[in-house]
């Protein structure tokens, strides 16, 4: 089921404004990188589809909120480009100057990065939503290491812990995690010309 919500909702339990039945629905993920939804409807749900609404999609993580970013109207259809809540932290300001630690582990550094975390998220029609992370974080990479960032964006501090502890990052709703390893050897083989 695909629903859409107000742009400053945080709880998708209900059937949000209007349940979509959309021509397309396609979400694209990258490890460590783009997360996002394409979407084609009919048009009579254009009323419901605009700038910073968000859609809640199901996905193989289960549903999935992402936040309406590019829309197109033509005579037929109303197309959208949906990124998921996540990116909602390019416009989050870290603050209080440089962060350095010695020895700290990729989940202190997380954690450094979202308390320091502060600002609003302006919405494009002139709106703006008091940034308060409303998530979970977790790691289960110990490694210590010396750390030291001092980026413009939450986002990029994000980025930043992953490329230096070297894991996965898990976007699941508003909860974030960077891990050692995503998934699971089950022991199944997918070979060519057997069980395909």
């Amino acid at each position: 089921m695909i629903k859409i919500f107000e742009a400053t909702d945080t709880d998708f339990t209900t059937n949000g404004d209007v349940v979509l039945k959309p021509y397309i629905a396609r979400v694209h993920k990258e490890d460590n990188s783009d997360y996002y939804l394409e979407l084609e409807c009919p048009l009579t749900y254009e009323p419901y589809i605009y700038k910073e609404k968000i859609i809640v999609a199901n996905t193989p993580q289960g549903d999935q909120p992402f936040r309406v970013a590019d829309v197109n109207v033509t005579k037929n259809k109303v197309s959208a480009k949906c990124w998921h809540v996540f990116y909602d932290l390019k416009n989050v300001v870290y603050s209080r100057g440089n962060y350095r630690k010695s020895n700290t582990t990729c989940l202190n550094a997380l954690s450094e990065a979202l308390t320091r975390a502060h600002g609003n998220i302006p919405l494009y029609n002139g709106e703006i939503i008091p940034y308060e992370f409303k998530g979970q974080i977790s790691s289960d990479i110990l490694t210590q290491m010396d750390y030291q960032y001092s980026f413009e964006s939450v986002y990029d501090c994000i980025m930043g812990i992953v490329e230096k502890w070297g894991g996965h990052l898990v976007r699941d709703g508003f909860d974030i995690a960077i891990n050692g390893q995503i998934g699971q050897d089950n022991g199944i083989l997918v070979q060519y010309g057997s069980n395909i």
